[in-house]
Parts: C-alpha cells; sequence; structure tokens
C-alpha cells in the first residue's frame, strides 16, 4: 500500500508538464477564429456604460493581441495546475507517510494480537494437556484400586460365601448336645464310662461323690495329646476337653483327691451326639461331702442305677406320672415305690435311696405315700401326690 501511493505521487509529478502542454497544444490545434473570441470573453470582461454617458463603441483589437492574451491565458491555467499538482503530491506524501505510520502501528498490533493468540493457544493447549495425564492417571489408579465393578464384587462375596460355608460344613449333621450324668464304679470288670467328643465343641467333666459334693482333681494323664485338648485351673474339681481331629478316640485317667484308685475314662469324637455337660458321681464320700443322714439311705443310693436316671429327667420305664401340688418337683409311681425328683430336703416319710447333682437336684426313693413333708429354706412345707 506505501510503494503503491509513493509510485501515484511520482506519477503525477511527472505528468502535470506534460498535461498542461498538451492542453496548450489542444488549444492551438483548434481555428484561431473559434479560439479567439472565447478566450477574449473569459479574459476581458465587458463593462457597461453608466445610463447617463453616451454609449460608445468599443475598440476594436488586433488578431495579435487576442493571440497574446489567449497565451497568457494559457500559460496562467497551467501554472495552477501545476502548482495544484504539487500540493496534491505534497499532500499525498504526507498521507502516505501517516499511512505508514498507521500501517506500522497496525502491523504491531497485529503481531502483538498474534503472540497473544499463540501464548494462550500454548497455555490452553498445556492446561488440556495437563487435564488429559490427569484423568488418565485417575483412570489408572481406579483400576488399580477397584478393578471390579459392583456387580462383579457382588458375585465374588456371594461366591466366597458359598465357599466359606462349604469349608466349614462338616459331611455330617451337627452333633447333637446332651447333658447327662454317669455313674463310676470303681469295682473290678466294670467298664469305664464313655464319653462323646466332637472336634469344636467343648465338653466339661464334672466330678462329684454320691452326695453330690464336689471331688476336687489331683491330676490327669491324656492317652493322645494330639487328638485331644484339655484345660484345668489346678484345682477345681472340672475339666474342659475337647476333641482337636474330626474323627479320634483315647482314654483320659484322672485322680482325685483322698482316692488312690485313677478313675478310667474313655473319648471318642465324631459321634451323633456330644455331652456337653456330665456329671461323673463316683460311689464313695469326698473329702468336701457332707455328714450322712443314714448309712442304709447311702447304700441303698450306691446300687439303685435307676435314680441317676431319674436325675437325668429320665423317667422309669412302665411308671405312672404324678402330679406334685405347689410345682415342688416331679414324681413317678414304679413298682409301687414313689421316687420324687425334687430340690428340696425330704423329711418324712424316711426314704430308703437318694442321689443328688451338683447344682442342687435330689431323686428320693420311698414307700408309696400321698403325703410328704419337706424343708424349704428352714421352714416345713406339706407336698400332696395325686394319682395314686
Amino acid at each position: 500500500m506505501v510503494y503503491n501511493k509513493k509510485f501515484k505521487f511520482w506519477l503525477v509529478f511527472l505528468l502535470c508538464p506534460l498535461v498542461a502542454q498538451g492542453t496548450v497544444l489542444g488549444g492551438y490545434g483548434d481555428s484561431p477564429s473559434s479560439a479567439a473570441p472565447t478566450s477574449a470573453s473569459s479574459a476581458v470582461p465587458a463593462f457597461s456604460a453608466p445610463s447617463n454617458q453616451s454609449t460608445s463603441a468599443p475598440m476594436p483589437r488586433s488578431r495579435a493581441d487576442r493571440r497574446d492574451d489567449a497565451s497568457a491565458q494559457q500559460q496562467s491555467t497551467t501554472q495552477d495546475k501545476a502548482i495544484e499538482a504539487k500540493s496534491s503530491s505534497s499532500s499525498a506524501n504526507n498521507d502516505d507517510d501517516g499511512s505508514d505510520d498507521e500501517d506500522e502501528e497496525e502491523l504491531d498490533e497485529l503481531a502483538l494480537a498474534q503472540k497473544k493468540y499463540e501464548q494462550a493457544l500454548e497455555k490452553n493447549t498445556g492446561e488440556g494437556e495437563q487435564q488429559r495425564i490427569n484423568a488418565d492417571a485417575f483412570d489408572m489408579l481406579l483400576n488399580q484400586a477397584l478393578p471390579l465393578s459392583p456387580d462383579q464384587i457382588k458375585t465374588l462375596r456371594r461366591l466366597y460365601d458359598i465357599s466359606q460355608q462349604a469349608t466349614a460344613a462338616t459331611p455330617q449333621a451337627p452333633p447333637t448336645p446332651l447333658s447327662s450324668s454317669l455313674r463310676v464304679n470303681l469295682e473290678p470288670g466294670n467298664t469305664p464310662p464313655l464319653i462323646r467328643l466332637a472336634a469344636g465343641f467343648v465338653s466339661s467333666l464334672v466330678f462329684i461323690d454320691s452326695t453330690g459334693s464336689p471331688w476336687p482333681i489331683t491330676s490327669y494323664s491324656l492317652g493322645d495329646p494330639n487328638s485331644f485338648n484339655i484345660q484345668w485351673d489346678q484345682r477345681s474339681n472340672t475339666l474342659f476337653m475337647q476333641s482337636l481331629k474330626l474323627y479320634s478316640h483315647g482314654n483320659l485317667a484322672v485322680r482325685l483327691q483322698g482316692l488312690n484308685t485313677p478313675i478310667m475314662i474313655t473319648v471318642v469324637s465324631g459321634q451323633k451326639q456330644v455331652d456337653f455337660r456330665i456329671d461323673l458321681q463316683v460311689a464313695g464320700r469326698g473329702p468336701e461331702a457332707s455328714a450322712p443322714i443314714s448309712n442304709e439311705s447311702l447304700q441303698a443310693a450306691q446300687v439303685n442305677p435307676l435314680l441317676i436316671n431319674i436325675l437325668d429327667g429320665i423317667p422309669p420305664t412302665e411308671s405312672i406320672k404324678l402330679e406334685v401340688s405347689g410345682q415342688h418337683g416331679e414324681a413317678w409311681l414304679h413298682n409301687n415305690r414313689v421316687y420324687l425328683r425334687t430340690k428340696l430336703t425330704i423329711l418324712s416319710p424316711a426314704w430308703t435311696g437318694t442321689v443328688s447333682s451338683p447344682d442342687g437336684m435330689h431323686v428320693y426313693e420311698m414307700m408309696k405315700t400321698p403325703s410328704i413333708l419337706a424343708s424349704k429354706d428352714g421352714k416345713a412345707i406339706n407336698i400332696q401326690l395325686i394319682g395314686l
């Protein structure tokens, strides 16, 4: 744009004299008769004489004078055009200089805008790249921490639960828990008592004497320590025993305080029934036994195994259940004898046999009678038997 304006200026400046010369030559190219009157009329104005003066005819001019006037007029016109062209070129030059400055300013603004655009583009590109990197890193961490979908996690937990159930399940149904009493007979030729155990279940072995009093333990010996486990507090009359294997068997020897003969017990695991608690009642009086009431009653209790079954809650076969007033116990009529299971102490009639458990339960064997006198908290009460 700058170079075009400068080119136009020099073109006008160089052509102005030629244009002026061409105009003069063109004026002289016409016939004198047609050019002279035009120049004369335009060069010399016409004056009108005042009204109070006489009008006189103008002086006739010669052809040479008219030609000189036309030439002067033409030269003046040429000079005016040259001055105008020079002025125009100067103005154009000034415009070109201003335009150059404006163009340079526009170029600088464009360059600055281009630079800012490139910086903004670079910044946005960097931020976008950083965001993309952060998103990729988050997705990678999420896949590493939680590679499974919620549905897959639920399925996995369900399958894991099923596998745990299958692992913990035993080949057979869980054993039935029992609580019973066993009478230990130390006479030669008798079969040792059998205790049923199970893996994962603890059984308590309680040693008592004929009166139901605790008989303390002094020591024990286990036949297969790899198959069974025993815990003892070194002073009480109770052993806690459990099986370490699903199927195993062995035996146990226990020494009681003041008893020279050890008590031999057979233990076996993997049975359908488990002795959760078993009271081993040893024939005889232990060191903590209460004073006997009658020697006859003690001898009767030692030889009658039916009392042990009634103590465990097993009534005699072919017996008649009797109703006890006041709900002070249970009674049965068997072979014309009355068997009473109660926690009270019987005062009358005299009983012929008795057996007790560590929890204070007693079983009495007595003759057939409809009325019993017992003691409860130091007070005598009357018990009626209905159904005889």
